[in-house]
């Protein structure tokens, strides 16, 4: 086999065409998730955005984040950014151009309620074959399992839980109840509970959906992804 030499400008030429082609990918991305966004705000509901953290066992995620995501939740009228804060320590180097729940506080969940979600793969790690793709559903009747704790009583995520809540879904995921054993939710004041016992769990009464990046070629797609998570939300929630 003959030796390719590869010259300082092809090397310069095809660096500089990776990186382009990389940007491009999630400059693409980010645009249709802002797309939803607005879609599902039209639609009454408000956008909390979720991206994977960056702790030692993510280091990947400094360089090249492995998915973005959104979930949503039925806009209150309130000002959810109001008053939030970094929650911990990752969150201060996120440098990320996006407000996302990285530079948050907790954000509160009404027990029973159901919330949207929007989730894009990039890529996955040690997967050439992986093609890009959205997943997109919703997570029914959320609630934390402690005792003598009212079941419609609201309680609040961490940015950390947000991110185990959106990183293993998959559209396979079968119907029924799941937990997140390793997701402590803060519970209210005077509920003293260990984390290990303030557990989240959710249903999932309607399939999610997947569709891949390549056949989202339109606007008109993103809205019709936006209808199909408002139906589902209105179906769970009883309208």
């Amino acid at each position: 086999m003959d030796n390719q030499v590869i010259t300082r400008k092809d090397f310069a030429e095809a660096a500089s065409t990776a990186v382009q082609a990389v940007l491009n990918l999630y400059g693409e991305v980010d645009a249709l998730l802002r797309e939803l966004d607005t879609a599902m705000q039209e639609r009454g509901f408000t956008a909390w955005i979720v991206n994977p953290g960056t702790k030692k066992v993510n280091r990947k995620n400094r360089i090249l984040r492995e998915w973005r995501g959104r979930i949503y939740v039925r806009d209150t009228g309130e000002d959810e950014d109001a008053g939030d804060e970094v929650d911990d320590a990752e969150s201060a180097d996120d440098d990320s151009e996006e407000e996302d729940t990285s530079r948050s506080g907790p954000r509160e969940v009404a027990g029973g309620s159901a919330i949207a979600f929007a989730r894009v793969r990039v890529y996955r790690a040690n997967q050439q074959e992986h093609e890009p793709d959205l997943i997109f559903g919703v997570l029914a009747d959320a609630r934390v399992k402690v005792e003598g704790l009212d079941p419609a009583e609201p309680f609040r995520l961490k940015r950390s839980v947000l991110q185990r809540i959106l990183a293993p879904l998959e559209h396979t995921t079968s119907a029924g109840s799941k937990g997140l054993p390793t997701a402590p939710v803060i519970v209210p004041k005077g509920k003293r509970v260990k984390a290990k016992d303030r557990l989240l769990y959710f249903s999932t009464p309607v399939p999610f959906e997947q569709v891949a990046l390549y056949d989202i070629e339109a606007r008109e797609r993103v809205r019709e992804i936006a209808g199909k998570l408002h139906d589902a939300w209105e179906r769970v929630s009883g309208g």
